[in-house]
């Protein structure tokens, strides 16, 4: 998962953040809208599985740059053509974020007592977005970015930076494909702990997972 400075933010949007298991964001419920006037970071704190408080002085406003993401644009094999690219890059950090945990699952829970232990004890995969300093275009600018905020209900006055508010972008989307995870395959995931904790039989349970997630998986290949 995602562990800087805006993972309270993170878990207002989406009701979980960084350090928590796969048990503790299936029993994470979803956040709410919120806006600027009756938010501050300063001021208000939401609880995560984990949270830092690191902050940076740098003001600049200027347009960014989206040079400074080419290894990023690189690793998710998206071509850096236009401005319209850096929404493509989030949608697709968003679904191989989904995709790898489908994938996680497919390799490592051989057994269904692996996959139960996996809920309760293994905590979702960081993720460190790094980015470069460069120039040159496309530029995408300070208003576009925000935008892109103002549609998750978070608020903006606290980004002082364009890095900033592309870093805290980038980890939302990353968090979203593991909010879809818990959407699409949450309800089954809590069944099978609530039968292996009710000491129920749950090798059916198991297989119709497993069916689900390799489907789901193949989908999207």
């Amino acid at each position: 998962m995602i562990k800087n400075m805006f993972s309270h933010l993170i878990t207002f949007a989406l009701g979980f953040a960084a350090g928590c298991t796969f048990k503790e964001i299936l029993e994470k419920r979803k956040g709410k809208s919120i806006s600027q006037r009756d938010f501050s970071i300063q001021d208000s704190h939401v609880p995560s599985c984990a949270d830092t408080n690191t902050r940076t002085e740098d003001t600049s406003t200027s347009d960014f740059s989206l040079q400074s993401l080419k290894s990023i644009f690189s690793m998710y094999n998206v071509d850096l053509l236009t401005v319209s690219s850096f929404g493509i890059l989030l949608r697709k950090v968003r679904s191989t974020s989904y995709k790898d945990i489908l994938k996680l699952f497919i390799e490592e829970a051989s057994t269904p007592e692996i996959m139960v232990e996996m809920l309760k004890e293994q905590t979702i995969p960081d993720k460190n977005f790094v980015i470069e300093s460069s120039s040159g275009s496309p530029y995408i600018s300070k208003e576009k970015l925000e935008s892109y905020i103002i549609e998750e209900g978070v608020p903006i006055a606290e980004f002082k930076t364009n890095n900033d508010r592309v870093r805290f972008l980038l980890s939302l989307y990353y968090a979203k494909g593991i909010d879809d995870f818990k959407n699409t395959l949450g309800s089954d995931m809590s069944d099978i702990l609530t039968f292996h904790e009710n000491g129920d039989d749950i090798d059916d349970a198991y297989n119709g997972i497993m069916k689900l997630i390799k489907s789901r998986y193949e989908y999207l290949s």
